[in-house]
């Protein structure tokens, strides 16, 4: 995981090198957010642990 936030971005915000998110929260609601996850035309996603109320992607830029 990366120390420093904007190691991640370029001068324009465009992220250069993968990052991870974490989702807590109910089953309804990960579901939802996963969902949005999947259907960004901008990122590439790996799943990195999924539980019941947990959900840790990986992103990658495209």
């Amino acid at each position: 995981m990366e120390s420093d936030l904007k190691a991640i971005f370029d001068e324009e915000g465009l992220t250069i090198k993968t990052t991870q998110i974490l989702f807590v929260g109910s089953p309804e609601y990960k579901d939802i957010f996963s969902e949005q996850i999947d259907k960004s035309a901008h990122f590439q996603s790996v799943l990195a642990y999924e539980d019941e109320a947990h959900l840790r992607i990986e992103l990658c830029w495209l």
